[in-house]
């Protein structure tokens, strides 16, 4: 496929265009740690990490007959937010962002991030400007976006 048959980028935020697979595995050992489960390295958060994230914290050893995935998923989103702050976008993706802004190219941005967090954090990096539409969840229990990506195809 040639760049001139591309009619629209849509972009994926955490571990594509932001590098914050630490600041996740950090966020997710301190819940972990408060809870006194096996804490989580690198690889093994990248093998087992899935959508809809609940099935993820299931395979870390949470137990929702007794723990509460509102107050969970907030807790994991209290911490990702402290360290989530240093993480960087990826290497080469400001130049690759300019370059295709530079060629017209329209581009968006699609998460299973919360929208308001996701706005920020777009912000926080100077990158919002690129993206005339941003599609994130509306809540932080990080189920699916599927829906939020039909409807920005559409």
């Amino acid at each position: 496929m040639h760049l001139d048959e591309i009619r629209h980028i849509i972009w994926d935020w955490n571990g594509t265009l932001l590098d914050d697979v630490e600041a996740c595995v950090s966020a997710i050992n301190r819940v972990l740690d408060k809870r006194g489960l096996a804490r989580l390295s690198v690889p093994r958060h990248r093998d087992i990490f899935g959508f809809p994230v609940k099935n993820y914290y299931v395979a870390l050893g949470f137990d929702f007959s007794v723990e509460d995935w509102t107050g969970l998923a907030r807790e994991y989103h209290d911490y990702y937010g402290e360290t989530s702050r240093a993480s960087p976008l990826r290497e080469g993706i400001m130049e690759i962002l300019q370059a295709l802004r530079a060629q017209a190219m329209p581009m968006s941005v699609l998460s299973a991030c919360e929208l308001s967090i996701l706005d920020r954090m777009l912000r926080d990096r100077g990158i919002r400007d690129f993206f005339p539409h941003i599609r994130g969840l509306t809540d932080l229990f990080a189920s699916s976006k599927l829906e939020q990506g039909r409807a920005l195809m559409a």
